[in-house]
């Protein structure tokens, strides 16, 4: 591990405060959550409300795990952020302004080295291992 994926997880455990939704070692939570994405949009993603109708879930997504986050550009549900350094970037600011949002999801003033920091550490998620489809009967 580089020693920036070293000070990225350290940062994603800490002060990023990553950690609070995407718990080691799933790096996810299975819960859903406001990022801010949808809000102000001509025609916003309902998310989780779609299905249950409860207004706290308009917006709200599913928290993905973070294995392999580096191969899945665009990111987020809409593609609407090409990078994953971008990505870090809109999460470390706290997102967009949302009545719904996530009040996990704050700014924690991280600096554009930690932001390449915490990128690196999500890069080392990433498996070079073949993956093979099973074989169903």
């Amino acid at each position: 591990m580089s020693a920036d994926a070293i000070a990225g997880f350290q940062l994603f455990m800490g002060e990023g405060r990553c950690v609070a939704c995407h718990v080691p070692p799933y790096y996810g939570n299975s819960t859903f959550c406001n990022i801010g994405l949808e809000h102000g949009k001509a025609k916003p993603d309902p998310g989780r409300f779609t299905g249950t109708k409860e207004a706290v879930d308009r917006g709200a997504f599913k928290t993905p795990s973070l294995h392999s986050v580096a191969l899945g550009a665009p990111y987020f549900q809409d593609g609407s952020v090409a990078t994953l350094e971008e990505a870090v970037r809109y999460m470390a600011g706290g997102g967009k302004a949302d009545p719904n949002k996530s009040p996990l999801l704050v700014d924690t003033g991280l600096n554009d080295l930690q932001i390449r920091q915490l990128a690196a550490f999500l890069e080392s998620l990433s498996s070079s291992e073949a993956w093979n489809a099973p074989q169903l009967a």
